[in-house]
């Protein structure tokens, strides 16, 4: 029972990171792990967005970059930058990991 009730519990958490100004939450539940930058090889594959691939256990993992989802420009990413992998593959590149909390006290933070 009690993994039941921690599985419950990362699936109510949410992580909220920076990339570069701006600010933004993700289910924790589909971040598979939060890895320090590696190096990219530069890719085309994927389709739009998506930069650069890396080898990780056996996986080719593809690094994505929200801004373009949103229709901003790239900026470049540093050797400080950490990864949020994602249960698909997915890597987001992220400045940094601000907090993990409940749905509820993120929608109190005072960012826009």
């Amino acid at each position: 029972m009690g993994s039941i009730f921690q599985r419950n519990a990362i699936d109510s958490q949410w992580i909220l990171f920076r990339i570069h100004d701006r600010r933004f939450a993700i289910e924790a539940k589909i971040v598979k792990e939060i890895l320090s930058i590696v190096p990219f090889n530069p890719s085309f594959l994927g389709g739009p967005g998506f930069f650069a691939t890396f080898p990780l256990r056996g996986n080719l993992v593809y690094a994505f970059d929200l801004r373009y989802y949103w229709g901003e420009q790239a900026a470049p990413y540093s050797a400080q930058d950490n990864l949020l992998l994602l249960e698909n593959h997915i890597a987001i590149p992220i400045q940094e990991v601000l907090e993990i909390s409940e749905l509820d006290s993120l929608s109190n933070a005072n960012d826009p």
